[in-house]
């Protein structure tokens, strides 16, 4: 930009100008040696980090030390900004914010467990509207955003790639659960890069974003309760009620309870809670003929209970 004099003069200091706007300060500086017997002076404003104005104008001028003459050496007073201000003769809008990750976050169902192809909603949020660019600046839509998940200590970590983003604050992935995938204690994301490394997301102003750090406390596993595992239950025992005689006899219409209790996969020793979608069904060999024993409703429960109700014609030993 340049400042104009209402005729030629010459400058024994630095003459400082400050503009309007919030965060970091704005100023720029005119060197003495730039201000020797002309009416105008050339200046340049660099955007810093934190500078920010709807619309830049000039709010200061002052100088440092010693004083700006004219030819006949009339020495020039205090000067306010005059009316015909930047912002009279242009429209620049600065934006000196660095976007940064807010945090990482999910719409899928908290808390909840996941299972194998089962697919988990990984939302990273900014602080302002991005769009991926390529090392020249031009959109690069197929370009990538990688958030990589700890999913456990039998799989590799799980890399989710977000592509197309687009004037985007909020960017939407999918994790599809693997086979293998174990994590019980709070999905996280443990890494968010660019693939490539040479793209960037950036704002509407070219501000790129630097760090790729989740915020302390920001995190997945800060905020939801996403798990994920993908071994299937399976049945550790069938016994009848512990408080039932052993050994005894039991005739018509006699009721004996029958516990069905839960374990996390073959050789686990580790019971494991389980919902019933549908029915349970034991089948006891009684004699002639045999029964069924159904459980109707296991509800996150390790154990279920089904009420075998011995009828006419069953006659067996050892059920």
């Amino acid at each position: 930009f340049t400042v104009n004099f209402s005729e030629k003069v010459s400058s024994t200091g630095n003459l400082n100008i400050t503009f309007n706007g919030s965060g970091t300060p704005a100023t720029t500086t005119i060197l003495a040696n730039n201000i020797s017997t002309t009416n105008e002076a050339n200046a340049v404003y660099t955007v810093a980090t934190g500078n920010v104005s709807n619309q830049l104008d000039i709010t200061d001028i002052e100088l440092e030390s010693g004083e700006i003459t004219d030819l006949a050496n009339n020495a020039m007073g205090d000067s306010d900004p005059p009316a015909a201000n930047l912002s009279t003769v242009s429209n620049f809008r600065i934006d000196g914010v660095v976007p940064t990750i807010t945090a990482v976050q999910t719409t899928s169902d908290s808390p909840g467990y996941y299972s194998t192809d089962e697919e988990i909603n990984i939302t990273v949020l900014f602080s302002e509207p991005l769009t991926m660019v390529d090392a020249a600046g031009a959109a690069a839509p197929a370009d990538k955003l990688v958030v990589t998940l700890d999913t456990g200590d039998i799989n590799d970590d799980k890399e989710v790639d977000i592509a197309g983003i687009d004037n985007m604050q909020s960017v939407p992935g999918t994790y599809t659960v693997r086979l293998g995938d174990e994590k019980t204690d709070k999905l996280r994301a443990l890494s968010i890069a660019r693939d490539p490394t040479t793209s960037k997301l950036v704002d509407g102003a070219g501000n790129e974003v630097e760090s790729f750090l989740v915020p302390d406390g920001q995190n997945l596993h800060d905020v939801f309760d996403i798990n994920v595992e993908t071994t299937a239950p399976t049945v550790k025992t069938i016994i009848g009620d512990p408080s039932l005689t052993s050994n005894n006899s039991y005739g018509k219409d006699a009721v004996i309870p029958i516990i069905v209790s839960f374990i996390n996969g073959v050789g686990s020793v580790t019971l494991e809670e389980v919902s019933l979608d549908g029915t349970f069904t034991i089948d006891l060999d009684t004699g002639v003929p045999d029964i069924t024993v159904d459980i109707q409703t296991i509800d996150w429960a390790s154990t279920a209970t089904g009420n075998y109700t011995v009828a006419d014609g069953h006659d067996i030993d050892a059920l």
